[in-house]
Formats: structure tokens, C-alpha cells, sequence
């Protein structure tokens, strides 16, 4: 007969991890200390999760800093009757970051052995991910790489500077020319004159930062024109 309990001596509660035959605490236990039998207490049991009918306008409160937020703000959980979890984002890194940097080493080791094993899985998970999140990927990628001409050069920076941020600051209006700008990916040769780029109103390389207050939106055309001469310090 399948066992629907937990595998734990003593304990009721309903088998969540199915490989290992045991309970969310006891599986959380057996996770972060590597003993189901370690000398830790169990988590109370949570209340049941309010019925769905109170959170038809798109909220629900957080159970760690008894906020209300909207359900975009909490991770999914498919067991949950609203799909979400029952803390919010933030507090839920808070959580993970403070586990992860307790047990950082056996963390990190598990997850490297993990992945040696299941290698080509993790390959295409990580594909996957890089796919649906290419634009920002890229954008990221693009800022990481002026973040790493201005700290050569010893120059102030901040984190954070995308088009997309930019964007959302300034509009889609150039800088320079006035003009709307398009915003997409394009190759090297096939870039239009109006595509959206980031542009140093004091070019790094004439000792110009790279922070919000130096970057602003400028079209391909004008960015391209202007190179790094025409930044006139007076």
C-alpha cells in the first residue's frame, strides 16, 4: 500500500517530498542540516491559507511582514489555492539569503554535484531561462560592460543603468535630435539610424562616470556621430 505519511517515527504528517517519503518540516530538516533527527525544532503548523475569495482584487497579505501586496509580488506555488506563496518576494530572498550564506559551503557543493550529475538538464534549463529573459540578459550584459570600462579608468559608477530603465526615466525621445527612437535587437550592419542606445553625455573615456546623472538615451545616429569628441567641458 502507498504510504501517504511521513516515513519519520511519530509523525503524521502528509508525505510533500515523495523521493525521500518525507514531510515539508522533517524534508527541510533532512535539507539544511542533512539529519531528519537533527537536534532542531519543527515549524508549527501554518494556519489554512484564506479562501480565494477574499483576494478577488489581485491581493493577499504576506504571512512574514503582514503586508498586503499584489499576487504578481509572491513566487508561484502550484499547491497553494491562488498559485502563489505565502510570503512575498522580498521576504522570501531574505529568508533564502540568510539560509544559503549559514550553510554556503554544503549548499554550494550539493548544487555542484547536482549539476555534474544531471549535466545536460541543467544545460537546458539554463537555455531555456537565457530565452525567456534574453532582453533583459542582453541589457544587463551591456551595462555590466560600461559598469567595467568605468571602473578601469577609475571612475565613479552605479548599478542598475539599462535602455530599458532609461527608458522608463526619459522616455523614447533622443536625447540630442528630439526624435522617437525604436527599441529592439539588431545586428551590426543592420542597426537603424534610430535605434535606442546608451549614451555618456561626458564620454568615459574623458573622465565622464557612469552614473545616472552622465547617461541618458540617444539615438544610434547621434551616438555614433558624436563618438567621444564632441563633449565640450565648458
Amino acid at each position: 500500500m502507498h504510504q501517504s505519511t511521513c516515513t519519520v517515527a511519530n509523525c503524521d504528517r502528509p508525505i510533500q517530498n515523495k523521493t525521500h517519503g518525507y514531510c515539508d518540516p522533517h524534508y527541510k530538516r533532512y535539507w539544511r542540516h542533512g539529519d531528519v533527527q537533527a537536534d532542531v525544532p519543527i515549524p508549527p503548523k501554518r494556519a489554512a491559507p484564506k479562501p480565494v475569495e477574499d483576494f478577488e482584487d489581485g491581493t493577499r497579505m504576506c504571512q512574514t511582514c503582514d503586508e498586503r501586496k499584489s499576487l504578481a509580488d509572491f513566487h508561484i506555488d502550484r499547491s497553494s489555492p491562488l498559485g502563489r506563496k505565502t510570503s512575498c518576494r522580498s521576504c522570501r530572498t531574505k529568508v533564502e539569503s540568510a539560509r544559503h550564506y549559514q550553510d554556503r559551503e554544503r549548499i554550494t557543493q550539493r548544487m555542484r554535484e547536482y549539476r555534474a550529475q544531471n549535466l545536460e538538464a541543467a544545460r537546458a534549463r539554463g537555455a531555456a531561462s537565457y530565452r525567456r529573459n534574453k532582453d533583459k540578459n542582453i541589457a544587463a550584459a551591456i551595462a555590466g560592460a560600461h559598469v567595467r570600462r568605468a571602473r578601469m579608468r577609475e571612475q565613479p559608477y552605479e548599478p542598475g543603468i539599462t535602455v530599458p530603465a532609461l527608458r522608463k526615466r526619459d522616455g523614447d525621445t533622443c536625447h540630442y535630435c528630439s526624435q522617437g527612437m525604436v527599441f529592439g535587437r539588431y545586428r551590426a550592419g543592420e542597426r537603424p539610424a534610430l535605434m535606442a542606445t546608451l549614451e555618456h553625455v561626458r564620454p568615459i573615456s574623458r573622465g565622464g562616470s557612469h552614473t545616472w546623472d552622465n547617461c541618458v538615451l540617444a539615438c544610434w545616429r547621434c551616438n555614433s556621430s558624436r563618438g567621444n569628441h564632441a563633449w565640450n567641458s565648458e
